[in-house]
């Protein structure tokens, strides 16, 4: 109710909240002035400059508000403001509520949220359709930082562009009669620069060269002996296979298996492992008694359409008989360019004669992580596995978690890291800081003692994920899949599920030489969020151990049967074949001894697996029935029903 100062009164109708003109209401202060209050706590003082005036009447002309006074004078006040609740997700997946204000009638004003080494860039919904439940999502692009190089030589490297937390691709670089000593960020040589090293902001980065006449003694000697044995030795010597060797002998001086030497070939089928793809036939081989055999054949693959089986055994490549050659050598021949042709000669149980068969290379999916969602009585959990942490696994994590948060909305995740052999350090930095918030602890620390320098890996996020987290390690979780379980561990107080780790805590950079081969050199060590060094034999521990130990079904530990020479497995005899194939049996439910001697337990054993095949019944493991009996046991290993880490790790969230 409004009374003006002839006595009477009126009250003033507020447009109902649909109308949202963001009126919050109307005082009179202690000076007579009225007070307008806006939804955005703001508030506007009305009188005039000269006098001070009651207010007669209040109306409101489509988007305005007019104040008219008792001398007939008036103030127009804007009040078109629409005020709405939204939730939006941040880069980090945590939720915010924010109200976004409307000016007139397509422009928005709201404060972007903030992202560590990122820019606010743009909504990526269209804010017309605003409604108080619409969940909106930000768009961000990195931040980038020039970094520059001083060589000292008469054409510099061109400046690069380095996104912000990523890593800088240093230029190869030579000087002659010169070698590099160091990087440095100051021109002063006091302050290293390390490749590991984070871009945080812009680099000017100095190289310092040191003249190679203290080191020419020991080049002429290798020289003297490598220009020896290509003078005299008996057998004729290729010079490029001496001098691999000596570089192969340099590493292998220091008694570290993680530092090594790798041709151009052996480089590229490197850093295909860590791709979402890969250039092949498509086959899964192993080195069984020294004959490559295949393990799998991919689906839709190049071998598969030719009609290369599991079970053969690699004998030609290209018309050359590779059953001498090692069995990377036989890889590598292997190995070739997309749309190239390649005939593969192999031998197959059964048959007496070599089959060839000839396809065209082609590139295969080879997914780093997929995922799934496992719903079993109103629950819902999330499945996702990384199987190594290649330059693409961060994009395909996020994308999981956007499923499994906005689409789903799981109520626990299982991360599975079994056979992760591991992959780059910045990639599994980034997967890590989607699931921990910061704090105290980074999510590691990594340690180059050759530059002095530690280096602190922090989290970002600001919220905890509203949801149980379990992962689960085997004795092949090594490296970077360690780096991650023991920031899930220390820093999270998450468990882990499953046997202890591998125990692999040194970092390798390679380093592509002028041949384009490649040396991996372990040039630091990594550190869990506590700083313990996890390292087999020497660190502080040698794994991580799981907080819930399950040991797997030994029955998985089989593989498709082998028959050496195409020859059956027969009665009282013993092999590792045998062994093989008894615990193939044991897991299609026989009960049968598992020590390699071939009784009569494995012939009674054999005899009904033949008869419920239809084969002929022999109780001799022939090439029919290694295959049937290989078949059988794909279907058992795939079942997860037989993989008791996996179950354990649902009954974790389901409480069977």
């Amino acid at each position: 109710t409004i009374i003006y100062t002839d006595g009477s009164e009126a009250t003033l109708q507020l447009p109902e909240p649909e109308d949202k003109t963001g009126i919050a209401g109307l005082e009179i202060d202690e000076e007579g002035r009225l007070v307008v209050l806006f939804t955005d706590k703001t508030r506007i003082r009305i009188s005039a400059e000269d006098v001070r005036r009651s207010v007669r009447d209040l109306t409101r002309v489509e988007d305005e508000l007019v104040v008219t006074f008792v001398d007939d004078t008036n103030v127009t006040l804007d009040v078109h403001y629409t005020y709405h609740t939204v939730n939006y997700k941040d880069a980090h997946g945590s939720l915010h509520y924010v109200q976004i204000v409307r000016h007139g009638e397509s422009a928005y004003a709201i404060d972007p949220p903030e992202y560590e080494g990122h820019n606010f860039k743009e909504w990526d919904e269209d804010f017309d359709k605003v409604e108080e439940s619409l969940v909106v999502h930000p768009v961000f692009e990195p931040k980038t930082h020039s970094v520059s190089f001083v060589t000292g030589l008469e054409e510099e490297p061109a400046p690069l562009e380095v996104e912000h937390g990523r890593m800088v691709e240093l230029p190869d670089v030579e000087r002659d009669g010169y070698y590099l000593e160091g990087i440095y960020k100051d021109q002063y040589y006091e302050e290293p620069f390390v490749p590991y090293e984070p871009v945080k902001d812009d680099l000017r980065l100095h190289f310092r060269w040191r003249s190679v006449d203290d080191i020419v003694y020991n080049q002429q000697l290798l020289q003297e002996v490598l220009n020896l044995v290509l003078g005299s030795h008996l057998k004729d010597v290729d010079q490029e296979t001496l001098y691999e060797g000596a570089i192969r002998g340099v590493l292998n001086a220091l008694d570290d298996p993680y530092t090594s030497y790798m041709t151009p070939e052996e480089a590229e089928r490197f850093a295909d492992r860590l791709g979402e793809d890969f250039v092949g036939i498509g086959v899964t081989v192993e080195n069984v008694d020294d004959n490559v055999v295949v393990r799998k054949v991919w689906s839709g693959s190049p071998a598969e359409q030719a009609g290369i089986l599991p079970n053969d055994v690699i004998t030609h490549i290209d018309g050359e008989d590779v059953r001498d050659l090692s069995y990377a050598d036989t890889m590598l021949k292997m190995l070739g360019e997309e749309g190239s042709e390649v005939e593969i000669g192999v031998s197959r149980t059964g048959v007496a004669d070599t089959l060839f068969f000839e396809m065209t290379r082609a590139r295969i999916a080879n997914p780093t992580a997929e995922y799934e969602v496992i719903e079993e009585d109103g629950e819902t959990i999330g499945y996702l596995k990384i199987n190594n942490f290649g330059g693409a696994t961060p994009g395909i994590v996020a994308d999981a978690l956007m499923y499994f948060e906005d689409e789903v909305g799981i109520d626990g995740l299982i991360i599975d890291l079994r056979d992760n052999s591991g992959g780059f350090l910045d990639s599994v930095w980034q997967i890590a800081d989607m699931f921990l918030p910061e704090g105290d602890m980074p999510l590691f620390w990594a340690e180059v003692p050759g530059y002095h320098q530690y280096f602190r890996y922090p989290a970002s996020g600001t919220e905890t994920k509203p949801y149980d987290i379990l992962t689960i390690i085997n004795e092949n979780s090594a490296s970077a899949s360690e780096v991650f379980a023991a920031a899930m561990k220390e820093k999270g107080g998450y468990d882990l599920l499953g046997q202890p780790t591998f125990g692999k805590g040194t970092m390798q950079r390679g380093y592509t030489l002028s041949s384009l081969s490649q040396i991996n050199l372990t040039i630091g060590r990594w550190l869990t969020p506590e700083g313990n060094w996890i390292n087999r034999g020497d660190g502080d521990y040698d794994h991580i151990a799981p907080s819930i130990p399950v040991e797997q079904n030994p029955l998985l530990q089989a593989h498709s049967i082998f028959l050496p020479e195409g020859e059956a497995l027969t009665h009282d005899t013993v092999s590792t074949h045998n062994e093989n194939a008894q615990k193939i049996l044991t897991a299609l439910g026989y009960d049968v001894r598992t020590d390699g001697y071939y009784g009569d337990c494995t012939v009674d054993a054999v005899e009904s697996f033949q008869t419920e095949e239809g084969l002929t019944v022999s109780g001799e493991i022939d090439a029919a029935t290694a295959q049937k009996l290989s078949e059988a046991y794909l279907e058992y290993r795939i079942d997860r029903a037989n993989d008791s880490q996996f179950q354990a790790a649902l009954s974790h969230f389901f409480g069977e």
